[in-house]
């Protein structure tokens, strides 16, 4: 408790220093949009109302939607900036895009980027519905509003391809497996019931990125929780000794799996056994090395591409994303060996803009809550943005458990 509210005072304290020296874009404080500057968003999943709305903004306020290729192309200088053009993308592939956003997508003609990691994504195990199916009386509208809280929360491959053949949605790169690696021994936390109830599975650290393991976090129950950085990162991998992940799930298992969390005493439980392995022993672990951590790292990048390529014949990806907005020197330079012409960040330089011409592998983005401050009728007031932005915070909670 003590460490996520830490978590949340320190991103508190983050966006108010940076809306106090001015690091977003001029929009956010009231002005214009500002010459040689087109809005990038960074934005997740998809819910009804607001999702609608902001559409509709958009519509109503005669803004142009852009996908990759054609930002690109401004940013490059190639082609001028449309008017009031802004660049909508949305990370990791939720259903709720589905569900919920792609019916409102084709009823407002939106284009949008959907950043993919094809390691993450299934086939359809069954059909799941969105918007257009509630008319029918099949299905509940919680069927539809709760996709991304499911057991399946991810696109499957089936709807990626309709929403793909529509031409309105750019699916592109997020790396193959949104990975988070271990970097050192000191155990951030263990997987628990309330743990999977309040963050998201991407905040389990990936054993295998080379193949994401996409079985459901409570087969995880008891899994020691080792303080991890993003793939991508420029820091070096630690294997840990798998027999002290199977003695800790092993004993949750042993004692009534998540009957097991009951006690007050569970994390004590959990760490003793650590202790009695011993885990600091040098038999139990090792650091990747150099050539490892790059051949980890190409893999991530180029195979996203080729699979995405694979599932959608005929596109081309051009344009990456990096999970968490992070990354070192090594995935910057493989990511151009893999034929990306851009990387997309969150804050670049200090700053959540990018200007135009501009570097397409430093693209910064600004958060979605801030979208109502683009200029136009019905313009949200900055404190209430503000405000809204904190009681989220504070309702939800920070989403990082490891890094």
């Amino acid at each position: 408790m003590f460490r996520k509210a830490a978590k949340n005072l320190a991103e508190a304290a983050s966006t108010a220093l940076n809306l106090a020296t001015f690091r977003y874009p001029g929009f956010v404080y009231g002005g214009g949009l500002c010459a040689g500057y087109v809005p990038v968003f960074c934005m997740h999943g998809a819910e009804p109302e607001s999702f609608e709305q902001m559409l509709d903004y958009l519509k109503s306020n005669s803004y142009r939607m852009l996908h990759a290729d054609e930002y690109l192309s401004v940013l490059k200088g190639e082609r001028a900036i449309p008017r009031r053009a802004v660049l909508l993308t949305f990370d990791d592939g939720w259903g709720s895009m589905w569900s919920t956003g792609f019916p409102l997508i084709k009823k407002y003609d939106a284009k949008i980027v959907i950043f993919l990691s094809p390691g993450r994504i299934k086939y359809r195990d069954r059909y799941r519905p969105n918007l257009d199916d509630l008319a029918c009386g099949k299905w509940k509208k919680e069927d539809v509003t709760e996709r991304d809280k499911s057991d399946q929360p991810l696109l499957f491959w089936e709807e990626i391809a309709e929403m793909h053949e529509s031409g309105l949605v750019d699916f592109q790169s997020h790396s193959f497996s949104h990975g988070l690696v271990h970097k050192s021994l000191g155990v951030a936390d263990f997987v628990h019931p309330q743990l999977i109830l309040r963050c998201s599975f991407l905040e389990l650290p990936c054993l295998q990125p080379e193949e994401p393991d996409l079985s459901p976090p409570a087969s995880r129950l008891g899994e020691p929780l080792f303080k991890s950085v993003p793939r991508l990162s420029d820091t070096p991998r630690i294997f840990i000794d798998e027999r002290i992940r199977e003695s800790c799930m092993d004993y949750v298992r042993a004692y009534g799996h998540e009957e097991f969390f009951k006690s007050p005493n569970w994390r004590r439980e959990l760490l003793s056994i650590m202790k009695r392995i011993n885990i600091k022993s040098a038999q139990r672990f090792r650091t990747e090395t150099r050539e490892e951590q790059v051949r980890a790292i190409r893999f991530d990048l180029a195979e996203a591409k080729r699979r995405i390529e694979e599932m959608l014949p005929g596109k081309t990806v051009r344009h990456l994303c990096y999970p968490w907005h992070a990354a070192g020197r090594i995935a910057a330079f493989e990511s151009v060996q893999a034929g990306y012409a851009t990387n997309f960040w969150g804050k670049i330089g200090g700053r959540y803009s990018s200007p135009i011409p501009g570097n397409p592998l430093r693209i910064a983005r600004v958060g979605g809550d801030f979208f109502f401050r683009l200029p136009g009728t019905g313009r949200a007031p900055f404190l209430g943005i503000i405000a809204g932005k904190a009681a989220r915070r504070a309702r939800e909670g920070s989403p990082y458990v490891t890094h």
